[in-house]
């Protein structure tokens, strides 16, 4: 059995994440997502991020040694290969602060629930801003994020886009939480 340890991320650790965080969504999005809260790492198989507020890393400095969390706070994603792979909790708390947001239709938001990557005519609205190979949050008409994608596409080609065309790659979904099993 395979031990996680939990640590709050350091100054430079905390620094990387955000910077990550701002690469992948737009600049500020990582100061206004993560705040006064704090950045803790779980590092077992991989390494999980968890935001954390104050009162909860008093207890888990008091408790430290003690007693080893499962979690702790809300998981925020994974670093794997040096990259940052947002969860959906992730990127709800993100998606306040970022442009880059595709909105689908009810429609696209079943497809996307299943799994299945996003075609052009599930879309509604699809930032100009958006450059291929960019990582996006999915969101149905109600701003509910659904999922996070890859665009295929530059925001600028979407209008020209077939309509039966995969537009967005779909990276992990809420769906996959069900499909999964528990």
């Amino acid at each position: 059995m395979s031990t996680i340890r939990f640590q709050v991320a350091s100054l430079d650790q905390k620094k990387i994440v955000m910077r990550k965080i701002d690469n992948m969504l737009g600049e500020g999005v990582a100061s206004n997502t993560i705040g006064e809260l704090w950045i803790i790492l779980a590092s077992g198989k991989r390494v999980e991020l968890f935001l954390v507020s104050s009162k909860l890393v008093d207890i888990f400095k008091k408790t430290q040694g003690k007693r080893n969390p499962y979690c702790l706070g809300l998981y925020f994603g994974d670093l794997l290969n040096n990259e940052l792979l947002l969860s959906i909790e992730g990127a709800t708390v993100c998606s306040p602060y970022t442009d880059r947001k595709v909105r689908v239709s009810q429609k696209g938001e079943q497809a996307v629930l299943y799994g299945r990557d996003v075609q052009r005519s599930f879309i509604e609205d699809f930032p100009l801003s958006v450059r291929g190979g960019q990582k996006v949050i999915i969101v149905n008409r109600l701003d509910e994020v659904l999922a996070v994608g890859k665009a295929l596409i530059n925001g600028k080609e979407f209008r020209d886009a077939h309509k039966d065309s995969s537009v967005i790659k779909n990276i992990l979904d809420r769906g996959w939480y069900l499909r999964k099993g528990a």
